[in-house]
């Protein structure tokens, strides 16, 4: 290696600089493509993992009733978002999982719904009191006593309101006649907050219900 570079430095030496840039593209361009191509990678993936990585999901949202315009539930994510520990680096995400009239539209919806589920990515669900029961059927939702334990430590004021509204069953927190939901214009009538079962952010969830109320 050492012969190598004193040979190629020689012959560099003896040539023009029109002649060195030719002779080092001709014989080194695919070196140079591929560092550059590298350097292009690297850069990118600084950048996406450490100057600038996406906003991670502090709480993900699930609404399970009627079709709603999309500008709702973006207003719902935006109050949503005081409950954020760094708005930079977090984000609230509150989407519409409701049901389409058209077949392969509410194929593509429940595939992505269980997939989602799967992976752990949601959190919460909005639904209706007549989409509960299917929700406790298929295991989907648990109990919401470790929620409550949770809002009882955060505001106890609105755990004793909210425990009022806590169905026989506990698998369910109604959320008829919250504020926020009323100043937002979205329709709260038997509208349930229901907890995934394999969710790990009950104390965000708790955080999160506190907002309805407020």
């Amino acid at each position: 290696m050492k012969n190598f570079f004193k040979t190629e430095w020689a012959k560099l030496k003896e040539m023009t600089f029109r002649e060195k840039r030719q002779y080092i593209w001709e014989y080194y361009k695919l070196h140079i493509i591929g560092l550059v191509f590298a350097a292009f990678i690297i850069g990118n993936v600084l950048n996406i993992w450490v100057f600038n990585p996406p906003k991670q999901e502090y709480l993900y949202v699930v609404w399970l009733g009627e079709q709603i315009a999309p500008q709702r539930l973006q207003d719902l994510g935006d109050r949503l978002e005081t409950i954020l520990d760094n708005p930079e680096r977090q984000r609230i995400v509150v989407t519409s999982y409701a049901a389409s009239p058209v077949p392969m539209e509410n194929m593509a919806i429940g595939t992505r719904f269980i997939g989602n589920l799967q992976l752990g990515l949601l959190d919460m669900i909005l639904v209706p009191e007549e989409g509960l029961e299917e929700l406790v059927a298929e295991g989907f939702i648990r109990p919401v006593q470790e929620l409550l334990q949770k809002l009882e430590y955060l505001n106890p004021p609105l755990y004793d309101e909210i425990g009022r509204h806590v169905p026989t069953y506990a698998m369910a927190i109604s959320v008829e006649g919250a504020p926020l939901l009323e100043e937002l214009g979205i329709d709260s009538g038997g509208l349930y907050v229901a907890v995934v079962a394999n969710t790990r952010k009950i104390y965000e969830i708790a955080k999160g219900l506190g907002v309805f109320f407020r």
